[in-house]
């Protein structure tokens, strides 16, 4: 089934000029897009001229799609204008010149397309579209691939010939998920792990110093006991403190650090370990305690740094024998 809009009452073909009716519809076209693109349905927007031009345009871009997957160049030079203009994926304006266009096309595996919204404006037609791509011999983050396409179709010497192409890859699941931990590189993966490392070691020599160095200048940190330390001045007062009396003896242990990135310089981390010899008020020693930090890293200046970290004690503190 299709949804036809007929916007013939406030675009006129007569009096307005092809590009502006071009810019016109094609705004039009992508705002009735954009609303359904979950629908299974094509967007019809205006009347073909002819009856035949719908069934013409969608045998068209069939044509279009057999071609560029056989690279049968000769089935392109028949339906591409000399005049055609191409943004390709790659981003690259590719001015009119059929060649160079044909010179780009790659063999794939597969090609499949999905027409979604057809524009009708007198003698030139628009189709939006999806795409999707498959290339068996390619890496795998290059194998498949869906893009967004705009085709612009002009009649002209008594034929539908294509004058304009843009085509916009898009993630595919595999790559959005990617894109949502922001690809963190292996020295931001090791600079992150290394910065837990610098606080365990740190905290083990009783460097107070060095252990607010691990933190942001503005840093939200909540102790193990649920004190919250607002900025790295109360940090270091406060571990300074609790490292004079029960925690003088204490050890840091580290048993896993799991890093997932938000953006390239924002990062969560959980650390789970645990703490030994820390000593009560009245003396007792207690057990190792397992813990677990939530934290939040940042990347200013080029060092990462602790911007807010939540601790855990997992189960209550055992006294020690």
């Amino acid at each position: 089934m299709n949804i036809k809009i007929d916007y013939r009452t406030f675009i006129h073909g007569g009096m307005i000029p092809i590009h502006r009716r071009l810019c016109l519809v094609a705004a039009l076209g992508v705002a009735l897009f954009a609303s359904a693109l979950d629908a299974r349905e094509a967007i019809l927007v205006g009347q073909p001229r002819r009856p035949t031009d719908e069934a013409t345009i969608r045998k068209l871009e069939e044509e279009r799609r057999r071609a560029i997957f056989q690279l049968d160049y000769p089935a392109l030079e028949r339906i591409f204008s000399e005049r055609l203009v191409v943004n390709n994926p790659g981003g690259n304006f590719v001015s009119p010149n059929r060649r160079v266009v044909f010179d780009r096309l790659n063999r794939n595996s597969s090609f499949e397309i999905a027409i979604e919204c057809i524009v009708f404006n007198g003698d030139v037609i628009i189709v939006m579209g999806g795409e999707t791509l498959t290339n068996d011999s390619a890496t795998a983050a290059d194998r498949t691939v869906q893009r967004r396409y705009t085709d612009i179709w002009n009649f002209e010497n008594g034929a539908w010939l294509m004058i304009a192409r843009q085509a916009t890859r898009i993630p595919a699941a595999a790559d959005a998920s990617a894109n949502a931990k922001a690809q963190g590189d292996a020295t931001d993966l090791e600079a992150i792990k290394q910065l837990q490392t610098d606080f365990e070691s740190a905290w083990n020599r009783h460097d107070m110093k060095a252990l607010a160095a691990t933190v942001a200048e503005d840093v939200d940190f909540v102790a193990l006991r649920g004190r919250w330390l607002k900025g790295r001045k109360e940090f270091e007062e406060y571990h300074s403190a609790i490292h004079t009396k029960g925690f003088k003896e204490s050890v840091r242990t580290t048993t896993d650090v799991r890093v997932k990135f938000l953006k390239p310089d924002i990062a969560i981390v959980q650390v789970t370990g645990a703490i030994k010899g820390v000593i009560e008020a009245n003396g007792t020693l207690l057990e190792p305690m397992p813990v677990i930090f939530t934290r939040i890293v940042t990347k200013e200046a080029g060092k990462w740094l602790i911007k807010a970290s939540q601790n855990t004690l997992v189960g209550e503190p055992q006294k020690g024998g």
